[in-house]
């Protein structure tokens, strides 16, 4: 009795395996609705959120979690830029250059010479935390030398912040999104080569003062400190110099009346050389930042300055670094601050010519179409050739304080560049900025006279309608009344 009721047949065998699929599929259907509804708004949440993912911290924000000065807004913007593609983040803003005097110059850019380089997806952190490798690699180096620009070129604001990572942000916060890459390389060389936390401080200044010098009494004046490197004093030093590289354009009247750059500071590029202290195995780190005051700059000021600064130091150093040609630390770093010299007197003479072309085209416009417009501009850019002389003069005055040590060192005799060319080069171009000073003022007074004369003419004109104008008025006046009914009556 037991047996019959135990057993199945395969025809109820097969409709109980029917039931079971059916209820699977039925148990599938409800819930895949479900993980596509949770994987689609996952989805959704990612794209629009504006907080940052969550990731594994890398070496950067490791130290900057652990040191003094960590900075949570920078660490809270920085977990977004991270994950951003980072391909020619490094090679844009940095290049690093490695000497030991055991080995040849090292000379490249910020990014490293691996495959991983050279991969599209290759992220911000990984690139900074290669860059962080090469730099630890070179701690053993005679001298390191690190040429920074302070801000993004435009053609990577579209590459690593989005539309998104913009919107709801004011002015300031957008600035400092756009200084957040070079100051995550400034970060690392300061984590990497300043153990003492001071000689590149200098480089986060944002502020940049635009105060006049002081005048000093010649009886006030202290002597010039002794060249650094070149003697035993291991203190670290800095010294700046404003560049002004081309003159600004003239566009219109209407345009210079609408913007009123008269009445703002020129903007400039600043250079910052900082060396460090000299370590115990007397090796020494240099620091090249550039930095522009333009609050809404593209980069393109700071980038051909860096590009400069690569191809003029290949050009002042030996060829080859070895046996036959040695290539010192000294002349190595020699060579790094006569590049900066330099640069700064190419700049200095193309702002030179375009001051040339515009004086030129403005004398001319001026005479037909004089203008206020134009008379402000001149002030405007007067006020760049001012600049332009005093970042002159920083630089004799730097060149005063080395000459001598310099021309009794033998390490600077290898060098392809005579600190006597450099010097003779500013000093002619100071030269040329006092004779600029002349023409813009001569110009100026061109329009002066030229708009005094334009209202002097319109003045006589308007006296001469005045002299006109009254006695006809009156006269219209007296005969043009209504004369329907006479004053005295007609004869019928």
């Amino acid at each position: 009795m037991a047996e019959s009721v135990d057993h199945v047949t395969p025809a109820q065998q097969q409709q109980q395996q029917q039931q079971q699929q059916q209820q699977q599929d039925t148990l599938e259907a409800q819930v895949t609705p479900r993980l596509s509804l949770a994987s689609l708004r996952t989805r959704l949440r990612r794209v629009f959120t504006f907080g940052p993912h969550e990731t594994d911290p890398d070496i950067l924000e490791q130290w900057l979690q652990t040191s003094d000065h960590s900075q949570k807004e920078f660490l809270r913007d920085y977990k977004k830029l991270k994950q951003s593609p980072g391909k020619r983040f490094i090679e844009s803003l940095a290049r690093y250059h490695v000497f030991s005097s055991h080995a040849p110059l090292h000379r490249g850019n910020g990014s490293a010479a691996s495959e991983s380089a050279q991969m599209s997806s290759i992220t911000v952190s990984q690139a900074l935390d290669e860059f962080s490798h090469r730099l630890r690699a070179s701690s053993n180096a005679s001298l390191r030398i690190c040429v920074l620009s302070m801000k993004l070129p435009d053609s990577l604001h579209s590459v690593l912040f989005r539309f998104k990572d913009n919107l709801f942000r004011t002015t300031e916060k957008l600035n400092a999104r756009c200084d957040m890459p070079s100051r995550s390389i400034l970060y690392l060389i300061q984590k990497e080569c300043d153990h003492s936390k001071t000689w590149i401080q200098h480089s986060f200044v944002r502020n940049i003062s635009h105060a006049q010098r002081p005048q000093v009494l010649p009886s006030k004046l202290k002597p010039l400190r002794r060249f650094h490197l070149l003697h035993e004093n291991g203190n670290s030093s800095t010294f700046e110099l404003a560049f002004v590289s081309s003159a600004p354009s003239y566009h219109s009247d209407l345009y210079e009346y609408t913007w009123q750059r008269q009445t703002h500071h020129p903007p400039i590029e600043h250079v910052v050389f900082s060396t460090s202290e000299r370590g115990s195995d007397g090796s020494r780190s240099v620091l090249i930042s550039i930095d522009s005051d333009r609050e809404y700059s593209k980069g393109e000021g700071c980038a051909k300055i860096l590009r400069a600064f690569s191809d003029r130091l290949t050009s002042v150093l030996p060829i080859p670094c070895s046996d036959r040609s040695p290539c010192s630390t000294e002349s190595a770093y020699l060579g790094a601050l006569f590049t900066v010299l330099i640069i700064l007197a190419e700049t200095t003479n193309d702002f030179i010519n375009s001051v040339h072309q515009i004086t030129a085209s403005l004398r001319y416009r001026g005479r037909s179409h004089p203008s206020g417009s134009k008379h402000h501009y001149l002030s405007h850019l007067d006020d760049n050739r001012r600049i332009a002389v005093c970042s002159v003069e920083d630089a004799l005055e730097l060149i005063a304080e080395i000459e001598v040590p310099v021309n009794g060192c033998s390490d600077v005799r290898v060098l392809r560049v005579e600190l006597s060319g450099i010097k003779r080069d500013l000093e002619y171009l100071k030269d040329q900025l006092g004779a600029l000073a002349t023409q813009i003022s001569t110009l100026q007074a061109m329009l002066k006279e030229k708009m005094e004369l334009r209202q002097l003419r319109r003045t006589y004109i308007l006296t001469v309608l005045a002299a006109i104008y009254p006695p006809f008025a009156l006269m219209t006046s007296f005969y043009g009344m209504n004369i329907s009914d006479p004053l005295w009556p007609t004869k019928k």
